[in-house]
């Protein structure tokens, strides 16, 4: 990373306080080794410091590496440990990274007393998190946000630990210095520091995934800087969440005085720093926000803990009153799945919302989900009518923001190259749109192989249908948060047909249609009939857009061949009414020998013919 401008600041700020000087450790390997000024020791063959000034594992095989460097300290007492962390491959319990705060041991893959913080364990819900380690035994100390950490990342750190062994786990998702609290936790077992370090345990994919860079260990560096507002978020009628670039202090945090609100609403009646961000204030007012309208709020008075009074600040919300969304009102508008060459767009799969109502979404709590059904939550974003919205991994968001507005969704799903479903629900369960593509929706044979995006048509038509679909047509492969490159209008006037029925128990037959048919008329049971005095089946259950399961009252006659009529009155998604209302079927019987024959064969084609041509002439 190497971010100089941090760097230099770090360094002016020690000029300031030379009497802390003889606990200090840094290193940014800007001298291209890792060996001097400061000499880090281990598995010195499986790292090396690459063109970037960056510490790199570069490890033959699978394995552990670890690397240590000595970092002496006589009181771990209002010290400070700052360093910035990549791992490019979604963490586990066979590929994560430590890092050694404290050890009283150069040897990091033996028994030691320390404290150490790992990044990547089992399942998704990685988190970073603190650990006090005597001898091979650990104990949790603090730990961080589920899933902060679950896919590749790139990220800064900032642990403090003050006389009373009080720890606080500070991370910037951005790699800058803007950390937000992660964790806090209490543990005060060892008191002093002999060595600091690195450990990566890796499979043979991994093998140079692991980086490291600008590490510093010494006291507490002085905060001079003043919090700011991120940015205001109504939650309700009469509520505000204000989040800040640090924790304010308690005091002036929590003084309604300090805020207000225009357009006659004033100061809040409440206001409470939240007890696990404390960068977050939580304000109540006594009179609600007006629907719809920009209000502004004024922030004076506020300090962080080291006494840094803020500047007075405003910032813009809008409150909109939650409304309810129904199937279609957005849309599921282009999705990216497959990669491929040549290709413009970033190598992320996402798909892009559009919402085409005239309603404002509020998406928190809504969920999108694939084939394999686990439905992965979105988290709060506001939609206005008209516009686009990419969904991606959480990862990703930088990639695709120049595109567009983007949200990252933690576990966002793999879309698979040969097909799969999307399925956008709303914060109810409620299901807002479906997606069931394959690479026959490209509608296009030079765009198939990938690096194109599959854009949807006509918007308002939201009957399920590929030839709505086609591949994307820009330049670029794809057009995330924008007009799509074949927007246009697509109908469909064909009628739909019957195309066959089959026995699916003895007492159930199921009907197959040409095209996905109207839910509504398929399930039910009045617009079917079965002859030989069957009659209307007794219950109708949809099994597919393009088919459902009629039950009889009895099992059908195995000696019987039935003829089932569909009603005038059914139609396709579309409205198109029923053409071929009629199908066969019967109860399959066992073939006897002899019941099925050879009738003809040819095995002697005429020239340049083959045994499935006839000859000129010849009968069939």
């Amino acid at each position: 990373m190497n971010n100089t401008g941090t760097w230099r600041v770090l360094a002016f700020l020690l000029v300031l306080f030379p009497c802390h000087a003889a606990a200090q450790f840094m290193d940014d390997f800007s001298d291209g080794n890792f060996s001097a000024n400061p000499a880090w020791g281990g598995h010195t063959g499986d790292f090396a410091v690459n063109a970037s000034g960056q510490l790199q594992l570069s490890a033959p095989v699978a394995g552990t590496s670890y690397l240590s460097a000595p970092a002496a300290a006589p009181s771990l007492d209002n010290m400070e440990w700052q360093f910035y962390i990549r791992l490019g491959f979604s963490p586990s319990s066979n590929n994560h990274a430590r890092v050694y705060l404290v050890t009283d041991q150069a040897d990091l893959t033996g028994p030691l007393n320390g404290y150490y913080l790992q990044f990547g364990e089992s399942l998704s819900n990685d988190a970073i998190e603190l650990f006090h380690q005597s001898g091979t035994g650990t104990v949790s100390v603090a730990r961080g946000t589920d899933g902060f950490i679950a896919s590749a990342f790139e990220i800064s750190v900032k642990v403090t630990r003050d006389q009373g062994g009080n720890w606080s786990i500070f991370a910037d998702p951005a790699a800058g210095t803007n950390y937000l609290l992660q964790a806090t936790g209490t543990d005060a077992n060892v008191n002093t520091s002999g060595f600091l370090g690195v450990t990566c345990t890796y499979t043979a994919s991994n093998t140079n995934d692991f980086y490291f860079d600008d590490f510093y260990f010494g006291p507490l560096i002085v905060d001079t800087i003043p919090p700011a507002i991120l940015g205001a978020t109504a939650t309700g009628p009469a509520m505000l969440d204000v989040e800040f670039t640090e924790p304010p202090d308690t005091a002036s945090g929590e003084d309604e005085a300090n805020y207000s609100v225009d357009n006659g609403i004033g100061n809040p009646s409440a206001a409470m720093i939240d007890a696990g961000n404390p960068a977050l204030v939580h304000l109540i007012f006594p009179v609600p926000f007006t629907q719809g309208f920009s209000h502004t709020l004024t922030v004076t008075g506020v300090e962080d803990p080291a006494g840094n009074l803020m500047s007075p600040a405003t910032a813009m919300f809008t409150f909109t009153a939650p409304v309810t969304a129904t199937l279609y009102d957005v849309v599921i508008n282009e999705v990216f799945f497959q990669f491929g060459n040549p290709q413009v767009l970033p190598e992320v799969e996402y798909v892009e919302l559009y919402n085409r109502s005239s309603k404002v979404f509020n998406l928190d709590g809504w969920t999108i989900e694939d084939a394999t059904g686990i439905p992965k939550v979105l988290d709060a974003f506001m939609l206005p009518p008209g516009t686009y919205l990419l969904l991606c991994r959480a990862p990703d968001t930088a990639l695709l923001s120049p595109f567009g507005s983007v949200l990252g969704v933690d576990g966002f799903p793999g879309l698979n190259d040969a097909g799969d479903d999307v399925l956008l629900h709303d914060d109810n369960g409620s299901l807002i749109d479906l997606l069931s593509y394959d690479a026959g929706y490209y509608n296009d044979p030079a765009r198939d192989d990938g690096g194109y995006s599959i854009e949807r048509v006509d918007p308002d038509f939201t009957c399920a249908d590929p030839g709505n679909w086609r591949a994307s047509q820009a330049f670029t492969g794809g057009t995330p948060g924008q007009v799509n490159s074949v927007l246009g209008t697509f109908s469909d006037q064909s009628a739909p047909r019957l195309v066959r029925a089959f026995l699916s128990a003895p007492d159930r037959v199921t009907a197959v249609f040409s095209e996905p048919m109207s839910s509504v008329q398929l399930s039910d049971p009045g617009n079917f009939s079965i002859s030989h005095g069957v009659g209307a089946p007794v219950a109708a259950t949809v099994t597919g857009a393009d088919r459902v399961m009629l039950q009889a009252t009895t099992p059908f006659d195995t000696t019987v061949v039935y003829t089932l009529t569909a009603g005038a009155t059914l139609t396709d998604c579309p409205g198109n009414a029923i053409g071929k209302r009629t199908a066969r079927f019967a109860t399959p019987a066992g073939a006897q020998a002899s019941d099925i024959l050879f009738n003809e064969v040819l095995y002697h084609p005429y020239e340049n013919g083959s045994e499935s041509d006839r000859r000129p002439g010849s009968r069939p």
